[in-house]
């Protein structure tokens, strides 16, 4: 479900930015909020995506 919402994980976004106004409560997807992509996080995430969703 979180995948097929695009649901950004909320320890991604340390050093991210927002995208566009998020509504407390909301769902940060990659919509409206965007990590950042040098960290080490972000490349194990990617990594693990790969792996498990060849994407």
């Amino acid at each position: 479900e979180a995948r097929a919402s695009r649901a950004v994980p909320v320890g991604l976004l340390e050093g991210g930015k927002v995208l566009k106004p998020v509504r407390k409560g909301a769902l940060l997807t990659a919509d409206n909020a965007a990590p950042d992509e040098t960290t080490r996080l972000y490349a194990l995430r990617r990594k693990q995506d790969e792996m498990l969703y060849g994407a």
